[in-house]
């Protein structure tokens, strides 16, 4: 009889959850029906590859459903003078029954042309294909070309590229450049040809061979006593074209011989970032990486731990089962599962096998998160991104799968597809994905999270608005917290959600107050406190939240609270409180949060203080499986996951494959992804989209920090690192005179513009915009609201800047020195119009 009603108030929780807490509810019927047993064997897509001057550059993978063109940032063609942009499109046995293509703007919103394809050569299983550019495109102007191929089996197969007719860019040559150095990096003989381009730096780790860039050491670059041999073509994509600096990224797969003479494979990523001018062709940045592709039928896994060989970052996403029985890990775009009690190691998914040679399926655009390893090995994970193969090849979305252990057979759950790429989609997937033991499942996507119930046929959406700074998520996905309204520095309530100990409660502010969501150690939540009158915003017009008390509610434990806790619920929660002391930034490492303090002034100001350390009593709960490295001679620094115990049969491990995967293709949830992507700002660098931003200052200040461009919302092309001209003039200043602007709120009201707010970044980056003709108004204390109308200087040394007065007109001319220290003391507030 208890049993029976603990099993009810479960459900009449669960009711209350999803009844109480739904912004939208929908229903999808279906009849659930699975679709045959079918393994993910082959990719069936056609591919493009770009022609630059009878060289292969930038291949192309299909899309089968239409995608968002203002995100697709993946490959950049140029073209000459003569117009035309070749294509060599393998069919693999596709029939192609028409081609076409339209050439739209970067942002999507004007269409410069479109054509279909009258006639095309054939040439066994390759088609060439000659497009002619409209005379309207202008030189140097990114244009988006999509393409358009109608196929007997798919239907419409989409293919996104952006396209550059540059002036005075001699690609050839850094081409050449770049195959040539990455050819005499692995024949040991780079510094003899390339020594005076590489910046070596006796700082620099030498420890990790995976992991190398321009400040290296020699050997190193070369790949140290590693013997590689080539597996696979390099294939290079082109990145940016930015006048006189060309980005490319070369990948291949190496072959190697272990200590054991075993061959072992890897897959490599080069980055070069190459500038020529005058006097020669210079090497900015150089990265690569070599990540080491996992086969457990080699000396992989010993009795004590899984040797995971050369990774680049030396992270491992890996899950264990309650009892460490099992443990789950993915490796280079598969995913393994080692039983310890049976001597077997399983892979569980992948779209690439290790001997394969096919450039669809090395698509690495898509990851895996592992949710949970039971004490059966039955398996929950996802896999989100590009799928290469199988039921959703060509589409972009995130996969819900089962493995079930006894079975040995992979079943998918549920397909949720997106209209966007995978480095912009990837930023809201995985953050928070959790089955219940009542198959409801919680998963987030976008800014919203959902919760579906697996046993019937419903979805709801649970919560939706989450951005960064109003929402956290603990690390075994099973709580959230979030602002109820939203807002990230003006909530005065918190909504906290503990999925599996089905509790959800509210935190409230103390009137006049606000509070913040700061981050969990393990399960227990960390917020801050702060008084509505504290908060302001500094002089780069970034908000600041001076924290008077620092909160962690402790998780389920009323024997390790503070001397003096604070009741909320049944929590304890314990917290960090000082006089005069405001704290305005946590780190949390483990259990130590690392807190940056202000103190307030007898004006209301704050000034900094030293930080402080926090150490939670609790701690947090040790893993059974670690995450190590080991040195070794030839590989240097490996990853290993050390085992909880020691396993008998020493390398006598069985490796096998999962049977099939199932596709329940009624499973697809078509979500609204309106909100996903709102006012933001990308980061494009050596290693793709390396960061989605809020503000345009700090996705700048970032980019110029790791030479990278800064890209809109919209797709247009905010800022870039680039090799700025000795002299810049803007064409013209007189409208914006005429506006007599007497503040820079005024500027910002002005819908005559579009406006963008860069305050705080580096003096130096504002030259991108005198560069390209573009206004920056700033402020003087002595003049007001200037513009920053023209500067001039020698091979690349910027001497002399000069403003014109909003009000005025006048000109005013300042040394580069003097002008950095004016505009600094007044602020560094900087608004561009476009």
């Amino acid at each position: 009889m208890k049993a029976i009603k603990i099993a009810i108030l479960k459900l009449v929780f669960l009711l209350i959850v999803l009844i109480g807490t739904i912004a939208a509810y929908f229903v999808f019927t279906y009849e659930k029906t699975e679709d045959p047993a079918e393994s993910i064997s082959t990719a069936t897509l056609p591919v493009i590859t770009m022609k630059y001057r009878e060289q292969n550059i930038n291949v192309l993978n299909g899309y089968t459903n239409e995608m968002q063109g203002k995100y697709m940032r993946q490959a950049l063609t140029p073209y000459g003078e003569d117009g035309t942009v070749t294509l060599d499109i393998e069919r693999y046995a596709n029939v192609i029954a028409a081609i076409s293509y339209q050439v739209r703007s970067v942002d999507t919103e004007r269409l410069i042309d479109s054509e279909e394809i009258k006639e095309w050569t054939t040439d066994g299983e390759d088609i060439y294909v000659t497009l002619n550019m409209s005379n309207i495109m202008k030189e140097d102007t990114e244009y988006l070309l999509i393409i358009n191929l109608v196929t007997e089996t798919h239907g419409n197969v989409y293919y996104y590229v952006h396209l550059k007719n540059p002036s005075g860019q001699d690609i050839e040559k850094q081409l050449e450049f770049v195959y040539d150095f990455s050819r005499l990096t692995i024949s040991k003989e780079v510094t003899e040809k390339y020594g005076a381009y590489l910046e070596y730096d006796p700082s620099t780790d030498s420890s990790n061979l995976a992991n190398v860039n321009i400040k290296s050491s020699y050997d190193n670059i070369q790949w140290g006593d590693l013997k590689v041999t080539r597996a696979t073509d390099p294939v290079v994509t082109i990145k940016e074209i930015l006048g006189n600096i060309g980005c490319y990224e070369l990948q291949y797969k190496v072959k190697a011989q272990d200590e054991y003479g075993t061959e072992e494979y890897y897959n490599v990523t080069e980055y070069f970032r190459l500038r020529t001018v005058s006097s020669g062709m210079y090497l900015d940045v150089y990265e690569r990486k070599a990540n080491q592709i996992f086969n457990p039928n080699t000396q992989s896994v010993s009795s004590t731990r899984i040797n995971l060989g050369l990774d680049d970052d030396l992270k491992i996403h890996y899950k264990t089962s309650p009892t460490g029985s099992y443990v789950s890990f993915v490796k280079e775009g598969s995913l393994f599962m080692l039983d310890m009690e049976e001597n077997k190691v399983t892979e569980l998914f992948s779209f690439e096998k290790l001997t394969e040679e096919d450039v669809r399926i090395e698509n690495k655009n898509f990851d895996i998160e592992i949710l949970s390893t039971d004490t059966k090995g039955n398996t929950m994970f996802m896999v989100y991104g590009y799928m290469a193969k199988g039921a959703h090849e060509g589409q972009v979305g995130v996969a819900l799968y089962q493995y079930d252990y006894k079975e040995n057979q992979v079943t998918e759950l549920i397909f949720v597809p997106s209209d966007r790429p995978f480095d912009i989609f990837r930023d809201s997937v995985g953050k928070f994905a959790y089955m219940t033991e009542e198959n409801l499942l919680y998963f987030m996507v976008g800014n919203s999270i959902y919760t579906v119930t697996m046993d019937s046929n419903e979805y709801m959406q649970l919560v939706t608005g989450l951005t960064k700074g109003n929402y956290v998520i603990n690390e075994y996905n099973n709580i959230l917290a979030w602002h109820e309204n939203a807002s990230v520095y003006d909530a005065d309530t918190i909504r906290v959600i503990d999925v599996d100990a089905k509790k959800d409660y509210t935190i409230q502010a103390p009137e006049g107050d606000r509070i913040k969501v700061i981050g969990f150690i393990g399960n227990d939540l960390v917020y801050g406190t702060a008084h509505t009158s504290d908060i302001y915003q500094d002089a780069s017009g970034q908000t600041v939240f001076p924290m008077y008390k620092v909160n962690v509610m402790v998780y389920g434990d009323e024997e390790n609270s503070s001397d003096s806790p604070e009741e909320e619920g049944t929590n304890i929660i314990e917290t960090y409180q000082k006089d005069n002391i405001y704290v305005t930034d946590v780190s949390i490492k483990e259990n130590v949060m690392t807190l940056q303090r202000k103190m307030k002034n007898a004006d209301g100001s704050f000034t900094d203080t030293a930080e402080d350390k926090y150490v939670n009593k609790k701690g947090e709960d040790k893993d059974l499986v670690t995450l190590n490295t080991i040195s070794t001679e030839l590989k240097k620094t490996e990853v290993v996951l050390t085992l909880p115990y020691t396993i008998t049969s020493d390398n006598k491990f069985e490796a096998v494959q999962t049977d099939s995967i199932q596709f329940v293709s009624a499973n697809t949830l078509n979500l609204d992804q309106s909100e996903y992507v709102m006012n933001k700002y990308y980061v494009y660098a050596s290693q793709g989209l390396q960061g989605i931003y809020s503000t345009a200052s700090e996705a700048i200040t970032y980019a110029n920090s790791v030479f990278g461009v800064v890209v809109e919302d919209s797709g247009n092309l905010l800022w870039a690192r680039i090799n700025k001209p000795d002299l810049a003039k803007l064409s013209d200043t007189t409208k914006i005179i005429s506006r007599g602007y007497a503040s820079l709120e005024q500027v910002q009201a002005d819908t005559e513009y579009q406006v963008t707010d860069i305050s705080g970044i580096d003096f130096a980056a504002l030259l991108y915009y005198g560069a390209n003709d573009i206004p920056v108004i700033t402020w003087i204390n002595e003049y007001g609201c200037v513009i920053l109308s023209a500067y001039s200087g020698y091979q690349g040394n910027i001497d002399t800047l000069a403003f014109t007065v909003c009000q005025t007109g006048e000109i005013i001319k300042m040394p580069y020195a003097n002008a950095k220290a004016t505009l600094e003391a007044a602020g560094s507030r900087y608004l561009i119009l476009r």
